[in-house]
């Protein structure tokens, strides 16, 4: 019940079961706080929501991230096989052959890929895609091989002679027809790994068993726009994009009284109310770090109390907000503080910078 806000996006990712979302967002907007709800929320559906405890803030690769994924439903495929893991280098399975063995065990049951900080992988997956290396044929054969069901035997010399003959016969040229082939008969651990964003793209594409789902919910900002837009990207035509912005004044304002109720605090008047929902620009990250600091100040107070302390002073609001707009100046004149703030959060200039 301490989260505010944001309903209708709710809804809408609860209720469109064919749908894939990306949620775009500066900084601080709340895209962490509204993904750990989608997660909380599809549970209760009965999705089988992966991965758990990690994402691109977390992960030291994107390997290693769908790593997790793929071990998470080997727990429930074969237990035994999970626990044992991945050897250092060894070849990752499909994900897209995982999903769709996990489906065969567990009809019915659909499944949510749900990953925060998308731009992270975004910075190194779109320059190897964007050079075409995942176009490149040989590379383009072992994709092809991918797609096979993890039970299926290596490719005979007549089922590759038939493949080759019908590309030949299609007008593919020689080289790039040999170079198909050669990727086709490229053993499992030494092909090159599909990058992640092209497995999720794949795996949404799936049809599981009794009519299930395989859905993709991403978050990000700058890049994630970007590369939305990119002709040659995994992103295109994905996904429904939502913007995140700003709580409504509604959930502002409950977010802003509720918490301070549950601890018998108050505001001194109406003034000091509104300054903190004013001077946060119903930021939720703003308006609980706020909130936070001025707890502490009046729990300090506190030690050498009087009851009537425990009313929050308009002082009490200036000091807090002195506090967090200090830290988000700092944060902007860092290496990447514009970077991460992006266009789309000018609001937040606005009430930051001295001069023009």
């Amino acid at each position: 019940e301490m989260f505010y806000g944001r309903r209708a996006l709710l809804e809408e990712i609860r209720g469109q079961r064919q749908e894939n979302f990306l949620i775009v967002g500066p900084r601080k907007i709340g895209k962490t706080s509204l993904l750990q709800r989608v997660r909380f929320e599809l549970e209760r559906q009965g999705y089988r929501v992966i991965p758990r405890g990690m994402d691109y803030t977390t992960a030291p690769s994107s390997r290693e991230l769908l790593k997790a994924m793929i071990s998470e439903l080997w727990e429930d495929i074969d237990p035994a096989r999970a626990l044992a893991g991945f050897a250092l280098g060894e070849a990752l399975p499909p994900l897209r052959s995982v999903v769709d063995e996990w489906s065969r065990r567990h009809p019915d049951r659909s499944i949510a890929i749900v990953l925060d900080e998308i731009d992270t992988i975004l910075r190194t997956e779109r320059r190897n895609y964007l050079l075409g290396e995942w176009r490149e044929a040989s590379t383009l054969g072992q994709a092809l091989a991918t797609l096979l069901p993890i039970t299926a035997p290596p490719r005979t010399e007549d089922q590759l002679a038939q493949v080759k003959g019908a590309l030949t016969g299609a007008g593919w040229p020689p080289d790039v027809v040999e170079g198909i082939i050669e990727g086709l008969k490229t053993p499992a651990e030494e092909r090159r790994q599909s990058p992640l964003l092209e497995e999720l793209r794949s795996v949404a594409a799936l049809l599981l068993q009794g009519g299930a789902v395989c859905r993709v919910i991403l978050a990000g900002h700058a890049e994630m726009v970007e590369a939305r837009w990119d002709l040659f990207g995994p992103l295109l035509n994905f996904a429904k994009q939502r913007m995140l912005g700003p709580l409504d004044e509604g959930s502002a304002e409950r977010m802003v009284r509720e918490p301070f109720a549950r601890l018998g605090l108050r505001f001194e008047s109406a003034g000091a109310e509104q300054l903190l929902l004013d001077k946060t620009f119903r930021v939720p990250a703003w308006i609980q770090h706020c909130g936070a600091l001025i707890i502490q100040s009046i729990d300090e107070r506190l030690r050498v109390s009087r009851r009537e302390e425990q009313k929050i002073a308009e002082r009490d609001v200036i000091v807090a907000l002195e506090k967090v707009h200090a830290e988000e100046r700092a944060a902007l004149q860092s290496e990447n503080g514009m970077y991460m703030l992006g266009p789309e959060c000018s609001f937040v200039l606005l009430s930051l910078v001295d001069e023009p």
